[in-house]
């Protein structure tokens, strides 16, 4: 899930949730903006499609790491999936990081 603010102004108040599966690429210029609790944002690249600010990480949203990662980071990351293989009604992936 990505956290944004369809705003040109990373003030704005309005968050939405937008839901996207893990791995998936976020486009942003580079510029980053610290809110007044501590919740650093990364202003989207519009050249792909996407305007406003998406959280990168901070406190007040549920998350026990960051929203985003680095994307040439990535070589140094391990897609974990868990799962469960008891009976056919009940397998199925019960945890995924």
């Amino acid at each position: 899930v990505l956290f944004v603010k369809r705003s040109d102004d990373p003030t704005a108040k309005r968050i939405i949730r937008m839901p996207r599966p893990v791995g998936h690429l976020v486009h942003s210029t580079g510029l980053l903006w610290t809110g007044r609790q501590g919740g650093v944002w990364a202003e989207f690249d519009s050249r792909f499609g996407m305007a406003g600010w998406v959280l990168v990480h901070g406190p007040g949203f549920g998350l026990a790491g960051p929203a985003l990662i680095d994307a040439e980071r990535g070589e140094d990351l391990l897609d974990v999936r868990v799962m469960l293989l008891q009976g056919e009604d009940e397998s199925g992936i019960v945890f995924e990081s």
